[in-house]
């Protein structure tokens, strides 16, 4: 077979070109060969997507009680607190037995006791207080004359209640003593008067 050549115009170099004959008929297919050996295992795929969660199972039965622990230590014991507020006063008790009759004392001396009493009157100012100074000696006397300032004791005498609204004695001496009237009106007013003394 002639050798035919050809120049690349990359390179500049002649490079061999054999001339191509018709392609011929195609042989039979061959037997096949024996099996080649396994190859490695290749590398694990993706997860694939999770399934529904299944129904939720039955709540199973309650566990029985367990036994009781044992007891605490007790704990200290707390301050004493504030005293409460005061209560109220309880109901008054019931009165006690009398007591026994104390000693006779000794007698005292004897000291006589004198008495002047009368009856008067005078004709007051409307309410207001009007004055009239007594002498002992225009009423009744008992034991002659007072050693000192008596007790005197004053009653007015009138019909109309209520006008006479006050009445005393001021400025008491062994001698005489004041009638004090307090009335509402102008009428003339009687009293009664009496003292005791030594």
């Amino acid at each position: 077979m002639p050798l035919l050549s050809y120049k690349d115009p990359a390179t500049q170099n002649w490079v061999p070109l054999n001339e191509i004959g018709p392609i011929g008929a195609t042989g039979p297919t061959g037997a096949n060969g024996a099996q080649g050996a396994q190859g490695p295992q290749g590398p694990q795929g993706p997860a694939g997507v999770s399934g529904p969660t299944g129904w939720t199972g039955a709540a199973g039965t309650a566990g029985a009680v367990g036994p009781t622990g044992p007891q605490g230590v007790a704990g200290a014991d707390g301050g004493q607190g504030p005293a409460g507020p005061q209560g109220a006063q309880g109901p008054q008790g019931y009165q006690g037995a009398a007591g026994a009759r104390g000693p006779t004392g000794t007698p005292g001396q004897p000291v006589g006791i004198k008495v002047a009493y009368g009856y008067d009157s005078l004709t007051p100012t409307a309410n207001s207080p009007s004055y009239k100074t007594i002498a002992f000696t225009t009423g009744t006397r008992i034991g002659g004359n007072f050693s000192a300032a008596p007790n005197m004791f004053i009653g007015p005498n009138s019909s109309v209640p209520g006008t006479v609204q006050a009445y005393g004695t001021d400025d008491i001496t062994t001698t005489s003593f004041i009638a004090v009237i307090f009335r509402t009106n102008t009428t003339s007013t009687g009293f009664y008067w009496m003292a005791l003394g030594t």
